[in-house]
C-alpha cells in the first residue's frame, strides 16, 4: 500500500501544478464527452502517465482476479480481446486499477481506439468503477495540461497500438471509493462487466 500513498500524494500535487480547472465530481471524475475530431497516434506520455508508471515500476504483476472477453470498436470493425482484472488497491485519497489487455486470438493485432475515451483521445477514461451498494460510480481523474482548456489528459493508461497473448499492463487512478466498500464492479466498455471485483486497502 505504500506505493499508492505515494501515488496519492504525488498526484495531489501534479493536480496542483498541471489542472485549472474546477475538482472532478467525486461520483463520475473524467466521464467521457463528445469532441469531434478522429482519432490519433497515442501523444507522448504526460507527466502523469509517467509519475504513475515510475511509481508502478518493480511491483509484481498480481494474479488475476477475473477475465473478460469481448471486443473493442475500432473503424475497421471490432477486434476481439481478453482482459484480465489483476487488482483494485483503494486508500483515503485515491483508488488504483490494474489490469491488462490482451489479444483474444492468440496473434498479436492492432487496437488502437478511442472507444475507450472519446473521439480523438486514445486514453481509457471511459473505464469506471461501480459500486451498486454504495450508488457510487467512478471514473479516472483527467486533468488539463498547461496552456489548454480541456481536460485532454487521464491517470490512466493509453490504448496501446497493438497487443499480443502476453497482453500490456494497464491502468486507472480514480478518486476514492466509500470507506465501506469491499468489492466493485469494473466496466470496461465492449466487454461484460467484471462484478464484485475484492478491494484491497
Amino acid at each position: 500500500m505504500r506505493r499508492l500513498h505515494l501515488l496519492a500524494g504525488a498526484f495531489a500535487l501534479l493536480s496542483l501544478a498541471a489542472c485549472t480547472a474546477d475538482p472532478p465530481d467525486p461520483l463520475s471524475s473524467g466521464g467521457p464527452s463528445s469532441e469531434a475530431s478522429r482519432p490519433q497516434q497515442p501523444p507522448e506520455q504526460t507527466t502523469g502517465q509517467k509519475l504513475t508508471q515510475q511509481l508502478l515500476m518493480g511491483a509484481e504483476a498480481p494474479a488475476s482476479v477475473t477475465t473478460l472477453r469481448g471486443s473493442l470498436a475500432r473503424p475497421g470493425g471490432p477486434v476481439a480481446v481478453e482482459v484480465d482484472i489483476l487488482a483494485v488497491q483503494a486508500s483515503a485519497e485515491t483508488t488504483l486499477l490494474r489490469w491488462r489487455l490482451r489479444s483474444g486470438t492468440g496473434q498479436p493485432q492492432q487496437v488502437l481506439t478511442s472507444s475507450l475515451s472519446r473521439p480523438g483521445l486514445v486514453d481509457t477514461r471511459a473505464v469506471a468503477l461501480a459500486d451498486v451498494a454504495g450508488n457510487q460510480r467512478l471514473q479516472p481523474f483527467t486533468y488539463i495540461p498547461p496552456l489548454k482548456t480541456e481536460d485532454l489528459r487521464c491517470t490512466c493508461s493509453d490504448v496501446p497500438k497493438s497487443v499480443s497473448a502476453a497482453g500490456v499492463q494497464m491502468y486507472a487512478l480514480f478518486p476514492p471509493l466509500a470507506a465501506n466498500a469491499t468489492t466493485v464492479d469494473v466496466v470496461i466498455p465492449g466487454l461484460p462487466t467484471a462484478e464484485k471485483v475484492p478491494v484491497t486497502r
